[in-house]
This record gives C-alpha cells, sequence and structure tokens, in this order.
C-alpha cells in the first residue's frame, strides 16, 4: 500500500495542496484498491478512474468503493465517461477550498484534453507535474507491497518447481508452460508470462554472433538432452510483479554453455555488491559497463518491479538514454529490483541499507534434470 507519510512530506516540500492521478496503475496506488483483478490490464476497465490525495484527510477516488489505505478515502461513482468525471473532481475541488490551489498531476498519463479541460474547470489553480514524486514513491516499496511481491514470487517459483519434475526430453514448452501456470493459479497468484529459451547453441556455435538464430525456440519447441533451456517467469498477486528466469537441462551440458552461465552469474554477484543506497543510475550504468563484457551480444538491466515489471529505477547497456529519464532517482533504501545480468540470468531483490536482500529462493544454478 501507498506509503502516504512519504508521500505528503514531498508534497510539502514541493509545495502541493492536492495531488490528482490519471493513470490507472497510480490510481489504484493512491486509493489502495489493487487486486488480483484483470482491469489492471484492460483498457476499458478503470480507464475514466481518477484519485485525489489531499492531506490529511480529504482525499477521494471515482470508481467502486475503495479499501482502507491507511487514510480515510472517501468513494464516489459518478457516471462512467471521462468528461463526467473531471466535472465530479473539479466540484469536489472547490468544495474543499482548492480552486486556487497547486495541484500536482501524473501528466505522463494525462490527456491534453484532461489537462486542458481541468485548467478550464479550476482557472485559478495551479497544475505541475508530480511524475518524478510518484515514481520515487512506487519505487520504494512498504512491508504490504513486499508481502504482495513475495507471494507473486512464491507462486511463481512453485510453478517452476512443478515444471521440473515433468521436464523430459521430447516434452513440449507448451505442456511445461501449462503445468506452470495451473500450479502458479493453486497458489493463490496469476501466470503472466514465459518465454523459454535454449541458450546452448548445438550445432558448434560458441556465441549469437556464430548462429545468431540457434538460441530461439521457434514453433511449439520440445526439451531435447543437453542444451540449456531459460525460462523466464512472471507472476502477479494483488497487482504486483515478480520477474525471475530460471536454467535447467536434460542432462550435462556443454562447458562451454556452463561458462557463459558463471560470466553472467558473476554480473549478477557484482550489482549485488555494487549498488547502495544513494549511488545514482550513472554511476550503476557507468561501472556496468566497465565491468561487464559483450554487452552488446548479452544486454544487461536493472529495473524496478512493481505494479509494473520495468518501474524505475531503469537501466541498461540497451537503454543508455534510460540512465537521463528522471535522473533525479538515485537507488534507495527499500527500492524492488530485478538484477536481470543478461536475457540468461534475472532474479529479484530489495535495497536495504547494507546491500541487497534475495526475495527469489530457488538455487542460483543451471538445473541438471
Amino acid at each position: 500500500m501507498a506509503d502516504f507519510a512519504r508521500i505528503t512530506q514531498s508534497m510539502s516540500e514541493q509545495r502541493l495542496e492536492a495531488l490528482i492521478t490519471l493513470g490507472m496503475r497510480n490510481c489504484a496506488y493512491l486509493a489502495g484498491t489493487i487486486s488480483e483483478g484483470p482491469w489492471l490490464n484492460e483498457p476499458q476497465g478503470l480507464a475514466p478512474w481518477m484519485a485525489c490525495l489531499i492531506p490529511p484527510d480529504r482525499s477521494f477516488a471515482f470508481g467502486g468503493i475503495p479499501k482502507e489505505a491507511g487514510i480515510p478515502v472517501a468513494g464516489f461513482a459518478p457516471d462512467h465517461s471521462r468528461a463526467a468525471r473531471l466535472i465530479e473532481l473539479a466540484k469536489q475541488m472547490r468544495q474543499r477550498s482548492l480552486a486556487r490551489a497547486r495541484i500536482g498531476l501524473d501528466m505522463d498519463f494525462a490527456s491534453a484534453s484532461d489537462l486542458e479541460r481541468l485548467q478550464e474547470l479550476l482557472p485559478e489553480a495551479t497544475f505541475v507535474s508530480a511524475d518524478l514524486l510518484l515514481a520515487k514513491a512506487r519505487a520504494s516499496k512498504t512491508p504490504q507491497e513486499l508481502n504482495w511481491l513475495r507471494k507473486a514470487i512464491a507462486a511463481s517459483e512453485a510453478g517452476y518447481r512443478e515444471m521440473l519434475k515433468e521436464v523430459k526430453v521430447g516434452i513440449s514448452f507448451q505442456d511445461l508452460v501449462t503445468v506452470w501456470a495451473k500450479a502458479v493459479l493453486d497458489n493463490g497468484a496469476l501466470p503472466i508470462n514465459t518465454s523459454p529459451v535454449s541458450w546452448m547453441l548445438p550445432h558448434g556455435g560458441t556465441s549469437l554472433r556464430d548462429q545468431p538464430n540457434a538460441a530461439v525456440i521457434r514453433g511449439p519447441g520440445i526439451v531435447e538432452a543437453g542444451l540449456v533451456y531459460r525460462v523466464d517467469l512472471a507472476a502477479i498477486s494483488g497487482g504486483y510483479f515478480s520477474d525471475q528466469k530460471f536454467n535447467f537441462s536434460v542432462g550435462t551440458p556443454r562447458k562451454e554453455s556452463l561458462a557463459v552461465w558463471q560470466e553472467h552469474r558473476e554480473r549478477q554477484l557484482f550489482m549485488e555488491e555494487f549498488v547502495r543506497p544513494g549511488k545514482t543510475k550513472r554511476e550503476v550504468f557507468e561501472a556496468c559497463q566497465r565491468e561487464f563484457k559483450d554487452t552488446d551480444e548479452y544486454a544487461w538491466w536493472i529495473h524496478g518491479v512493481g505494479m509494473d515489471k520495468h518501474e524505475e529505477p531503469l537501466i541498461g547497456s540497451l537503454l543508455p538514454a534510460a540512465v537521463d529519464v528522471r535522473p533525479e532517482i538515485t537507488f534507495a533504501e527499500g527500492n524492488v529490483v530485478s538484477l536481470e545480468s543478461s536475457w540468461l540470468e534475472e532474479d529479484m531483490y530489495v535495497l536495504r541499507q547494507d546491500g541487497f536482500e534475495r526475495l527469489g529462493t530457488i538455487p542460483q544454478e543451471v538445473a541438471i534434470v
């Protein structure tokens, strides 16, 4: 659930008297109505939803009845059209003596017509961007948010363990994915993403440059002996994502494959040791670029995980421009991040003052079945 103490402190620092969110996930974040429901990804779901935070106790949201959010939140269910909700929002602001307020707005999600209409309805108010404020707030997770993340991870890992029981030569990845997805559902989460890749190149190549298409499973795909497979799995619990990669082989894999895996595992270990609260995105990017080899062939990423799979802070070898996206965001205590050392390796961590606490529990190894 949102850390309202931090948010209201940030609002005070920016002299904001109110904070309006129009983006679905930002609305859900403020109003505390995150759930496993598919509405979060449906454009017709809560697209016209709106939430407004007004310290200390005059906040409100449109759409359904908000759950307990840590502060009193009034729920409204007016007409579902965007126009009607904007009119009601302005009415509620005037009733709260905020017609001339300095108001933060998540402008990354507000359309030009939304902003124009709000300015017409509240002509004496001042609207400023609150996207950085919300990005910083969402990057640092509360204990309750961590609980949702742990549940998503636990369900996905339970599915992977069931998948491993079924791995054998000749089985299709479609069948393995079905086993994983059923176990995720049985463990109270939703299966979101599965992406299998074989990364031991079977025809003598030692890199993707040698055989650029050999590593990608095409069509239904079946498991072969001696190949190392990577599966990229994600589940969602309470609106929060897991995002992990696991590796396995039927029988002993080639030494070259294990050498690649070990190099990328060492990348993860470097990230774990280097990143600390207060490190800037630029510092981390440059350190990783200096340390890692073959970053064009084996790209790496560090990204936040929460209500989206790729939240701030976001950097990586294929995304140098992302270092300059909201550069004011540094790594902070409580950030949940995915250390994705390449398209072969990825796991989730929460950043503490003295380093990372790993949230995943599956051994970080190539499982031989």
